[in-house]
């Protein structure tokens, strides 16, 4: 108690001689990361690293006993003190020792503050002990990964969790003897200590990396490799048993050494890391993670089922180039700020694009970029729409930041951007901004100075009103000659009736190309949202579409086809007299008489969503009950765990035995534990689904994000909306919750799976009333994602 008063005393003459000076004090030492706080420490801390002790228990349950040496060089600057992040109880922090004493410090509001007169000029070193934060270290029985993106590491060690502060890491891990460890660095050497059942791994220094990119994966994983002509050896860390998913190993890393070998060339920069390696999890948040050695990927994005087509594969091969582009754009050259989180999304997504084009040269590269706005649309057009770039005073709303507007809006306006100039000098610029912050950090405005240098464009006035405005540009269009079908455009074109009409007529009719169409449907599915084509003619145009493209099998129609399936889907629940179009008759064919199996599948996902009858329902059944005798494509076990879900809602009366039939099918571990989460979210019962919705409401019930999504959509399903009509307010007042809990997507994607299946006024009044009583309170970035959800009720 003693040491406390007199710490809090030298902190409190510390906050009263620093009101003068350049930082607010104040602010450098609320919760999270303030701007000022990382500001002052860019200009007082240098030449950090990190030495990182572990000791993970076979229980989950148990504390995670930890150390940390942080060795800096200090320069003084006023009567500032040294402020670490530390996103944990008290109890958790142990000691802390400054250059070998123990020295007196403060913790509050998620700090360990340090007074300046303990720290020399030039070289200290900080040890602390403590147990480790569970937030973000994703712990399943027999398996764990950190995910600290983007100000997570503060909860799992104390550190500088700023991105601009990068540091070299020694890991040190200790595991159970029967799990693998994987880091971002190579191993150094493992021993088998004196219990006989655990076992300390040493990684290898890191090169500089910010502490978002810090991670380690250990458990029960089985190791693939394979190496280039060169002797480059890439390891594939996984848990899968299917011999089909298995003999999919080589092809994925084909895609990691194609992507490795283009973005080189095109760089003129040698891969900056000292090994690559990939992860494979189940119920991994996000498609994947840019971790430098370790980069970690969804297992249902890596592993395609039996019958996946061109489009999953061509997504599963831009996810790898993405990740594999991070490398460069992220990782070696990183963000100052997360303000300028899109500066390396915007290139991962932008040269994943370019080398998926060079991967599959039959398919037009601007089905990427129509992907890409069709995706960014979904925010553009509503009230929740954000700019590129946006404000962010404090690192603790870093996670808000992210969305589709970042990923898919920014890499149509670099496109852009790069045409603005000759494909040699924009590669240049790129060269030479990577040249010239390596290993270091950049932000938006020191790469358009680059780039400014190569073109007679005045880059920076033209960026403006791109990256900081938001919204899409808005054409009245009188004629067909007025529109570019190049799927390069970005914006509403609203078209007149004429117009509209003889576009969709051409879309089915005339020889326009496969990019054509798609770009066409993108320009007329805005117009029916802004009501200036009916429901029933957009869904009949769509269908005629479906039945035109179904005829043939080339790779290019198969994705315009799923395409406009998707539309489909998006519109069967919202539009309410749609009986005349014989859109379930003419699902019901394509799903029979599509060429390709592909659009089989896409139809038969679309009609099991779909409003159906009670006909098509015992079709379905009778798939479900004998798959053998199901004749238009091989049902795998997610095909049938997803006519369990359809069908459980819709056959309440006899639920528990389709439940039960398909737990029967599964077998692996994993896949079972994620079918007994879910399956309270299909139970007959009312209060028993009530009781499954309030358990979501706890974090710890949450913890993997895309079964705890799948839960609250099922719950949500359009018909239960009456049901799930007094869900809707508990799941928004817990949201800031979910944002403090869950990680970056977790927001958007908590809305949309609560939202997504509501379409009654009644649903929109609640989200108003929610509103108008909580926007001023509320975060304004929560507040644009409940926004961007509620659009499509």
């Amino acid at each position: 108690m003693k040491k406390r008063g007199v710490i809090i005393v030298t902190v409190a003459l510390i906050l009263l001689t620093a009101r003068c000076q350049k930082w607010d004090l104040a602010k450098i030492s609320e919760p999270g990361v303030s701007r000022e706080l990382a500001d002052l420490r860019k200009t007082t801390i240098t030449n950090l690293n990190y030495d990182l002790r572990f000791d993970i228990p076979e229980n989950a349950d148990e504390d995670i006993s930890s150390e940390i040496l942080i060795s800096f060089d200090f320069k003084k600057v006023g009567n500032y003190p040294v402020v670490l992040d530390f996103k944990e109880k008290a109890e958790f922090l142990h000691s802390v020792e400054l250059n070998n004493e123990y020295c007196d410090y403060l913790f509050e509001n998620e700090h360990i503050i340090i007074p300046p007169s303990l720290l020399q000029e030039g070289r200290n070193e900080i040890t602390i002990t403590f147990s480790s934060g569970k937030q973000s270290l994703n712990r399943r029985d027999n398996f764990m990964y950190t995910l600290l993106v983007p100000d997570r590491a503060r909860t799992l060690f104390p550190c500088f969790d700023q991105p601009d502060l990068k540091a070299s890491y020694i890991l040190t891990l200790t595991v159970p003897n029967s799990w693998i460890a994987v880091a971002n660095s190579p191993l150094n050497k493992s021993v088998t200590n004196a219990d006989n059942q655990t076992v300390t791994h040493i990684f290898e220094p890191t090169e500089p990396l910010s502490t978002y990119l810090f991670s380690f994966v250990a458990g029960e994983f089985v190791k693939a490799e394979k190496s280039d002509d060169s002797g480059c050896t890439i390891g594939l860390y996984h848990r899968e048993t299917d011999p089909c998913k298995l003999a999919q190993i080589d092809e994925i890393l084909d895609g990691v050494f194609y992507s490795l070998e283009w973005l080189e060339e095109y760089t003129a920069i040698p891969y900056p890391f000292a090994k690559y390696d990939c992860i494979v999890l189940p119920g991994f948040q996000y498609g994947g993670m840019e971790h430098t050695g370790a980069t970690l990927y969804n297992d249902r994005r890596i592993f395609l089922e039996k019958g996946a087509g061109i489009s999953e594969r061509m997504n599963r091969f831009s996810l790898i180039a993405h990740e594999t582009a991070h490398m460069w754009f992220g990782d070696y050259v990183t963000m100052k700020w997360f303000d300028d989180v899109w500066t390396k999304e915007v290139f991962a997504n932008y040269f994943a694009a370019l080398i998926t084009a060079e991967k599959y040269p039959d398919v037009d590269n601007s089905f990427a970029f129509l992907d890409y706005a069709s995706a960014a649309y979904s925010v553009d057009r509503t009230e929740g729409a954000n700019a590129i770039k946006q404000p962010l005073a404090n690192l603790k709303d870093a996670g808000l930041i992210y969305g589709n507007i970042i990923y898919n809006k920014a890499p149509i306006v670099m496109e852009m951007l790069a045409r603005k100039m000759d494909p040699e000098s924009f590669k240049n610029g790129i060269r030479e901004y990577l040249t010239e912050y390596a290993y270091g950090n950049a932000d938006w405005e020191g790469l358009v100075a680059i780039l400014d240098k190569y073109t007679d464009e005045d880059l920076a006035a033209w960026s403006h009103d791109w990256v900081h405005k938001p919204g899409m540009p808005h054409y009245k269009v009188n004629s067909l000659t007025q529109i570019d079908l190049n799927g390069l455009n970005y914006g509403f074109y609203e078209l007149t009736d004429e117009v509209s009409a003889t576009l969709m007529k051409n879309v089915v009719e005339k020889p326009l190309s496969p990019s054509e169409k798609a770009s066409a449907l993108i320009i007329l599915y805005e117009n029916y949202l802004n009501e200036r084509i009916s429901g029933s003619d957009y869904t009949s145009f769509i269908l005629d579409c479906l039945e035109s493209l179904s005829k043939e099998e080339s790779s290019q129609n198969i994705l315009v086809f799923q395409r406009a399936i998707s539309q489909l889907r998006s519109i069967l629940w919202k539009e309410k007299y749609l009986q005349e179009t014989g859109w379930e008759g003419r699902l019901t064919g394509l799903i029979s008489h599509s060429q390709a199996e592909s659009c089989r599948r896409s139809a038969f996902s679309a009609l099991l969503n779909a409003p159906h009858s009670e006909s098509t329902t015992e079709m379905f059944l009778a798939a479900f009950m004998k798959p053998e005798s199901f004749t238009c494509f091989h049902l795998t076990n997610a095909d049938l765990t997803q006519l369990c879900q359809q069908l459980a809602i819709r056959k309440e009366e006899i639920a528990p035995h389709i439940i039960a039939k398909q737990r029967e099918r599964l077998s692996h571990p994993d896949l079972i534990e994620q079918f007994e989460y879910i399956a309270p979210a299909l139970a007959s019962s009312p209060e028993a689904r009530r009781e499954c919705f309030q358990s979501l409401l706890k974090a710890e019930n949450r913890e993997i994000e895309p079964w705890a999504l799948t839960l609250l959509r099922l719950l949500n399903h359009p018909l239960r909306q009456k049901e799930a009509l007094t869900y809707i307010r508990p799941a928004l007042e817990i949201f800031e919750e979910i944002q403090i809990t869950g990680d970056i997507f977790f927001p958007t994607n908590w809305c949309s799976a609560l939202l997504g299946g509501h379409h009654s006024e009644e649903a929109q009044n609640k989200v108003e009333l929610f509103l108008e009583q909580y926007s001023e309170t509320l975060n304004p970035l929560l507040v644009q994602k409940i926004l961007q959800a509620a659009y499509y009720i």
